[in-house]
């Protein structure tokens, strides 16, 4: 009896023992994790301290970090001889040129009704480099231009004219419209994909309060709207 009573104390004991270091693994576990997520508290808190703006992903602020001598144009193809020439006589470099005939460039996925969207009809985006003094006498003669901006990643970023605003429950169409006019900038239309509902498009010009990635930023932190993801040259987020 006394030797069956000392088993049940050993394998009480090795019970014990097993759980006690489960606990410990747990508790380093959670530890590490807790560690491992106050150090990347600590970078994001770094890189907002130090980067020069941000767009917003589902409410989180991605900074972005501004780029010297690269920007996203659109012009008019009426213009298009003026611009080419500011550009060249102070020595800035011209690339990636997409010519849009009619309204084509925004088309596929808006329905091309809004106020403003006769202003963005016989259009054409490009890229110029050089710096701001080498360009800035073409980015004058622009409808509309943007900034270009380095990721987290290193990946490069130009802002294009567009926004996307997605409409929050209690917030109606003459809110938005009201918004937008108050800012300067131009409604394309909504979606024309049936799929979705409450998103509306927006282009900003040169005379804007803001480029794309500012006007998102803005309408979003107004708390009117769900959503305002600016279309970017790298990545379109529109959805």
């Amino acid at each position: 009896m006394k030797k069956t009573v000392h088993i049940f104390g050993i394998l009480f004991l090795l019970a014990m023992i097993a759980v006690s270091c489960q606990n410990s693994v747990d508790h380093s576990e959670q530890q590490e994790s807790e560690s491992h997520s106050k150090q990347e508290q600590a970078v994001e808190e770094k890189n907002m301290a130090d980067c020069d703006t941000y767009y917003l992903c589902d409410g989180k602020k991605i900074p972005l970090w501004r780029m010297d001598g690269k920007f996203y144009v659109l012009f008019y193809l009426a213009d298009e001889q003026v611009f080419k020439d500011e550009l060249a006589k102070a020595g800035g470099v011209l690339s990636n040129e997409i010519a849009w005939k009619g309204n084509s460039l925004y088309s596929y996925s808006i329905d091309m009704t809004g106020s403003g969207a006769e202003k963005f009809i016989d259009v054409k985006s490009a890229i110029i480099e050089g710096s701001y003094e080498q360009c800035a006498a073409a980015l004058s003669s622009t409808l509309y231009w943007g900034p270009f901006y380095k990721t987290e990643s290193g990946d490069e970023t130009g802002i294009t004219e567009m926004f996307m605003v997605k409409l929050k429950p209690g917030t109606d169409l003459m809110q938005l419209e009201e918004f937008a006019k108050e800012n300067s900038v131009e409604m394309l239309g909504g979606d024309n994909n049936d799929y979705f509902s409450n998103r509306y498009y927006f282009a900003c010009t040169r005379l804007s309060k803001g480029n794309a990635l500012e006007m998102a930023n803005l309408f979003y932190e107004s708390g009117l709207f769900e959503d305002a993801p600016p279309a970017m040259t790298m990545n379109v987020v529109f959805y």
